[in-house]
């Protein structure tokens, strides 16, 4: 209610930016910077280590290096493309993928029932 008459923002991040800067000043803002540098640099060094462990082993021609940087580099490129345009190339990809792991998630919670049989999954 109190960012309405703020004006109109493209998206969330002006929206947040606006409103810590408007609720705790220049400090706000630079925490609020400061709390996403934390939450994406977590996110990112995991995701990195996950897919180099995980491709590593799939594919033992590539080395765990070698992912490693494939997927950095590769995080550098995509990062550069803005939030808009991150969004417009991963929303239908997401969109098309969640449904799915949603039922996956759901099943394997009730493995038990049907004793993890291989062909619930297939």
């Amino acid at each position: 209610a109190k960012m309405a008459g703020q004006g109109t923002f493209e998206d969330g991040t002006g929206i947040l930016s606006s409103a810590a800067t408007m609720l705790f000043g220049q400090s706000g803002t630079l925490l609020l910077g400061l709390i996403f540098t934390l939450a994406c640099f977590t996110t990112v060094v995991g995701l990195t280590t996950a897919c180099g462990q995980y491709f590593s082993n799939l594919l033992p021609k590539l080395s765990y290096k070698t992912v490693v940087l494939m997927v950095t580099l590769v995080g550098f490129t995509l990062s550069n493309l803005g939030l808009a345009q991150i969004l417009k190339v991963s929303v239908p990809f997401l969109v098309m993928t969640y449904p799915l792991l949603i039922v996956l998630v759901v099943l394997t919670f009730f493995s038990r029932y049907y004793k993890n049989v291989k062909a619930v999954y297939g």
